[in-house]
C-alpha cells in the first residue's frame, strides 16, 4: 500500500482492479461520462453520466456545438449506492435517470414510425 509524506497509508483508486469489489460498503463502479462540446476549441460540457453506453450516446445525439453529437468518456465512480458517486480524481456526481431517458428515446423513435410500422411491430 502507498504511503503519503507523513508515512500514512493511502488507497490508491487509479487502478481498475477495484471495481466490484465491496470497500466496507464503498464500490468502484464504471459508468460513462457524456460530454457535449461548448466550441470548437474542444471544450465540453458534462451532459450527465449513465451506466448504459448506448443511452448515453442516444441522449447526447445533435446536443453539443453546432449540433454534435455527444462523446462517450468511460470513467470510474466510487459509489456506496449505485446512484450517487465521486469521480475518481473529480467533484461528486449522479447518475442520470436512466428509466425517463430511455422512455424519451423510445417515445422519439416510436414518433417516427407510421401507425402501419407500429402495428406491424406490435406497439400499439
Amino acid at each position: 500500500m502507498a504511503q503519503n509524506k507523513g508515512g500514512k497509508a493511502m488507497v490508491e483508486l487509479s487502478g481498475k482492479g477495484l471495481i466490484g469489489e465491496d470497500l466496507q460498503g464503498w464500490r468502484v463502479e464504471t459508468w460513462f461520462e457524456l460530454r457535449l462540446s461548448t466550441d470548437e476549441n474542444g471544450r465540453y460540457e458534462v451532459g450527465g453520466y449513465f451506466k448504459d453506453k448506448d443511452l448515453a450516446s442516444a441522449t447526447g445525439k445533435g446536443k453539443g456545438w453546432y449540433g454534435d453529437d455527444g462523446k462517450m468518456e468511460e470513467v470510474l465512480v466510487l459509489t456506496n449506492d449505485g446512484a450517487f458517486g465521486f469521480v475518481v480524481g473529480s467533484d461528486r456526481v449522479f447518475l442520470s435517470d436512466q428509466d425517463a431517458l430511455k422512455a424519451r428515446a423510445v417515445e422519439k423513435a416510436r414518433a417516427k414510425l407510421t401507425p402501419e410500422e407500429r402495428k406491424l411491430l406490435g406497439l400499439d
